[in-house]
């Protein structure tokens, strides 16, 4: 189901403050041609804006000349200094799938059950350092409490293939930011290939903490498993452009210099958004 955003966000302060001013949701612009005239969009942009992350699967199972083009663009990816530091990992079989489940969800259970009490929290200080994000309480607490429940998701989100995306830390630069161009790349082929797809960051890390299966997935350095990418056909049609937030924008022009706030597109906005 899609995620309802009924107010916005907000930290006053601390590591994780938020912006002082709210960033509402709001539709894309109305494009214009090189001259500023109103125009179409062309198919590449309808691909990006009306891609979405889909977490309801069919059980069908997705054939395998349909993956192999998915990783095939993956594949031809640009990457920093051209590294190509990608290695990936296509798991349909279901009771693999499975077991990479258990082992993330009794993960994300301990994170989960950290942050009820205050004491546990502050133990993590250290940790945080190191990666900020991962310890954001609305991950911790929202994302990481729902995975697992009963008749709920799980990290596969109970997709028949998932593929998983490693990455060669000895790369040119971050060879995280290299999985994510190369990982985008496949799900937006994925989608025009009429599979849908979705991130889950929670899979890799089951993959990454499983005691046997870690070796045999080929996550041992200097390979790391960035993140996954869960394939499958979709339950129910779910594609359209949603709202997003419209952050300021700064341009540094040849004539002036000053900050410029892209004009508000005509999309009327209500008070509950889907995401």
């Amino acid at each position: 189901d899609a995620i309802s955003i009924i107010d916005s966000y907000h930290v006053d302060a601390g590591v994780f403050k938020t912006e002082p001013y709210s960033l509402p949701p709001e539709m894309p612009l109305e494009p214009k041609d090189t001259e500023g005239n109103p125009t179409e969009w062309n198919e590449i942009e309808k691909a990006v804006l009306t891609r979405r992350s889909v977490r309801n699967f069919k059980e069908k199972p997705v054939p395998e000349s349909l993956i192999q083009r998915v990783l095939e663009a993956g594949r031809f990816a640009p990457s920093g200094g051209n590294c190509q530091p990608w290695k990936f990992v296509v798991i349909t079989k279901k009771e693999m799938i499975d077991e990479i489940d258990k082992v993330a969800i009794n993960v994300l259970k301990t994170m989960h059950n950290t942050y009820i009490n205050d004491n546990s929290i502050k133990a993590l200080e250290g940790y945080v350092k190191d990666g900020v994000g991962n310890f954001d309480p609305r991950i911790i607490i929202g994302g990481m409490g729902a995975i697992g429940k009963e008749g709920g998701l799980t990290p596969s989100l109970n997709a028949p293939a998932v593929i998983l995306l490693l990455g060669d830390q000895r790369a040119i630069g971050a060879p995280q930011i290299s999985i994510g161009i190369c990982g985008q790349t496949m799900n937006l082929v994925a989608n025009s290939l009429g599979i849908k797809a979705c991130w889950s960051g929670f899979f890799a890390l089951g993959a990454s903490y499983h005691p046997t299966l870690k070796k045999e997935l080929g996550i041992e350095p200097p390979w790391i498993c960035i993140s996954s990418l869960c394939l499958g056909y979709p339950k129910f049609k779910q594609e359209g452009i949603v709202p997003r937030e419209n952050r300021p924008v700064k341009w540094f022009r040849e004539d002036k210099d000053k900050s410029v706030v892209p004009e508000k597109s005509n999309v009327p906005q209500t008070e509950k958004q889907e995401a």
